[in-house]
């Protein structure tokens, strides 16, 4: 078969292998007591427990509120489709959230790749076996993240403990492209995002603009970037190209680009739960300047390169489509370092691999003539290779730590009867307390039940939440906060219930835990 007749779901598939071995080799890791969750990540349940509150918290099951909040009167303003689709499907399809997540995964990031080949074709069509190395680097490659930390550990700390230091969140940020399959709605973000400009190519404006509606539903963050780019890149068209796109496309766009702002920044500010949650999300997540170099030094060098040959002629930038990729990478670069001249919201939230998207379509010239140049020789078809390992090192390295040694939530037995008991016993109206932190976070994953405190970043006031819940295991007094309320409070056996100073009545007890329900 001739790499022209490849099927192209055939050749999605085989570059989704990484994160399929990924979730299999959190599966074989199981035991039988420890039972995996298919949650390979901290943020994963927290999505479900969205997609649940579409029908725990009222009807019509159209929208949400904070599934961590120990409020019964929070806010139903909150809806994102994809997180309405799981819960769809988890109403009517009873199995397991994490079995669900990861399948509705495999899903998405199957089409996200599909998506990713389509817009790569566009620039450089698949000919050849070599086409096929410059999609692997695209889709698969990165920077030098692994090897800079390697040489750092190994000078400064004489180990290679520190290896991906420079990859922030152990390289949980994804900044490349296909890291960002491992999540679900990532697939989902980056499949919109690749359709939208592929119809911006077509100049099918009506679809472009849909796309845009729909990205701003389902995130703030992809959902700004993308509204940010098709306005300053219309508006810059409608200037410059001979054959504009109507005035009514940039206008539409920097209306949904109001909108989209006015929503998450006014709307959602007034409420004071929503506040809390986005002052504790006001953090430090920056991209550092050794983590931007390191991550995209490869594209530099290969841009420099084709600038070196002179490969990008004159007219180079009176293509539409490349002076969309040039506002694309401007755009994304400026979201990325916007802490630096104001107030951050979470920096790399905006990188995501798109950096490295724009970037490498830019620099592809560069890459196809770098190419031409190390085939003549033996020699350098040697050092052709070693580049190609180099660039697919940061992947290469992660995911064989990962399929080695597998992260992400493994339930004891115990754990998981809990978890089923509260699914079948415990309602909306209850509020769960524990000093456990796995099984507070992941209770309105699998139950309706409303936790204290579960996860730092989602709960909110939850320092306050913290202190009040510290104050009562440790003296016993009930905060003013839950008289009234039916309140499951959930212990270790290694505590005895004796020491616990309240009026309660057992529910529930396994080999490891028992569930109290405080009386009045």
């Amino acid at each position: 078969m001739s790499v022209q007749k490849l099927n192209r779901w055939l050749l999605s598939l085989l570059l989704f292998l990484p994160v399929l071995l990924l979730y299999f080799s959190h599966f074989k890791h199981g035991s039988e007591n420890k039972i995996p969750s298919f949650f390979i990540q901290d943020d994963m349940p927290y999505y479900m427990a969205i997609a649940r509150e579409y029908f725990d918290g009222g009807s019509p099951p159209l929208s949400y509120g904070n599934p961590f909040s120990p409020n019964l009167e929070t806010k139903r303003h909150y809806f994102q489709p994809p997180t309405w689709i799981l819960g769809l499907l988890g109403h009517f399809i009873k199995i397991d959230p994490g079995l669900l997540f990861m399948l509705f995964g495999i899903i998405t990031g199957l089409a996200a790749i599909r998506a990713s080949i389509s817009l790569f074709e566009y620039f450089h069509q698949i000919n050849r076996p070599i086409d096929l190395g410059f999609l692997l680097i695209f889709i698969w490659g990165g920077g030098l993240l692994s090897i800079g930390g390697l040489c750092y550990s190994l000078i400064e700390n004489h180990n290679t403990n520190d290896w991906l230091l420079f990859d922030p969140s152990g390289g949980w940020w994804f900044l490349n492209l296909g890291r960002n399959f491992i999540y679900p709605l990532e697939s989902i973000y980056h499949l919109l995002f690749f359709l939208g400009i592929l119809f911006g190519t077509r100049k099918q404006w009506g679809l472009v603009l849909a796309t845009a509606f729909l990205l701003s539903l389902c995130h703030p963050f992809t959902g700004i970037q993308f509204l940010l780019i098709y306005t300053s890149w219309l508006t810059l068209e409608f200037l410059l190209d001979q054959e504009p796109p109507p005035l009514w496309t940039p206008l539409t766009c920097l209306a949904m680009t109001l909108t989209h702002l006015g929503y998450y920044l006014y709307y959602l500010g007034q409420d004071l739960e929503h506040k809390s949650v986005m002052e504790t999300w006001k953090i430090s997540f920056s991209m550092h300047t050794i983590t931007f170099l390191l991550s995209l030094f490869p594209l530099f060098l290969f841009l420099w390169w084709g600038l070196r040959k002179k490969v990008y002629p004159s007219h180079w930038l009176r293509i539409p489509t490349h002076r969309f990729l040039l506002v694309g990478f401007l755009v994304t670069l400026g979201l990325v370092f916007h802490d630096r001249i104001m107030a951050p919201i979470q920096p790399l939230h905006f990188d995501r691999g798109y950096l490295w998207v724009f970037l490498f379509l830019i620099a592809l010239p560069g890459i196809k003539v770098a190419q031409r140049s190390l085939q003549s020789k033996l020699s350098l078809k040697i050092t052709a290779l070693l580049s190609m390992l180099l660039l697919l090192s940061d992947n290469g390295s992660w995911f064989t730590m990962h399929i080695l040694q597998p992260t992400g939530y493994y339930h004891t037995i115990a754990q998981k009867e809990i978890l089923n008991w509260l699914n079948k016993n415990a309602t909306a109206q209850d509020l769960f307390v524990s000093e456990d932190r796995i099984l507070c976070y992941l209770s309105p994953t699998y139950s309706s039940v409303r936790p204290w405190y579960a996860f730092r970043w989602f709960t909110p006031f939850s320092e306050q939440n913290v202190i009040a819940q510290k104050s009562f295991f440790e003296s016993g007094q009930i905060p003013d906060q839950w008289k009234g309320r039916s309140v499951l409070v959930l212990q270790p056996k290694t505590k005895k219930g004796t020491q616990i100073k309240f009026k309660k009545i057992k529910l529930y007890e396994n080999s490891d835990y028992r569930i109290w329900q405080i009386l009045p």
